[in-house]
């Protein structure tokens, strides 16, 4: 898998009401919409400190004509939603310079995805965890697990069994 580089990228300033999803994030959400988990969180930030936000934590995309199309940044898009409800604003967002093939964006956005559980403990109860993993990553035919997979070792190859990924989580096997 060839990697985005940031050197094909350039920051952009888009109204967040001209931003969509790419299809593939829309078929990677749809099989599992990680922001049923964001529903009764409330946001820290601000309409004042959102480029706080932004720099931590970027949306990233591409133009299609007027609109810019997400391919990583969803709870960052989710919050920036929930605080400009009604506001015309402009936020800054990272803008690739031609669009990814679909292999690309979907390593792009399972890239974002999967570290928010695996290395930001975004989740904690194995169960949610191993739901939303088992439908985010396609598991190879002969193996079985999602853990043995090409698309799952090429994000985390030292967490190639289930067993290790519960100790680097920290849970419980039960669910996962």
């Amino acid at each position: 898998m060839t990697a985005i580089s940031l050197q094909n990228t350039f920051i952009s300033e888009v109204n967040f009401k001209d931003i969509y999803y790419d299809p593939q994030v829309k078929r990677i959400i749809k099989s599992a919409n990680p922001l049923a988990i964001c529903r009764n969180r409330k946001s820290d930030f601000r309409v004042d400190n959102i480029e706080s936000l932004l720099m931590m934590y970027p949306i990233i995309g591409y133009f299609k004509g007027e609109h810019f199309i997400l391919c990583s940044g969803l709870f960052s898009f989710n919050t920036v939603i929930q605080i400009c409800k009604g506001n015309d604003r402009k936020i800054s967002v990272i803008a690739l310079r031609k669009k990814p093939r679909p292999k690309e964006i979907r390593h792009l956005f399972l890239t974002y995805l999967a570290n928010q559980i695996v290395n930001q403990l975004f989740i904690s109860d194995s169960s949610q965890i191993g739901f939303f993993l088992n439908a985010w990553f396609i598991k190879d035919e002969n193996k079985k697990s999602i853990q043995g997979s090409k698309e799952w070792l090429c994000l985390f190859p030292s967490l190639s069994t289930k067993e290790l990924l519960v100790r680097h989580l920290g849970i419980r096997n039960e669910n996962l």
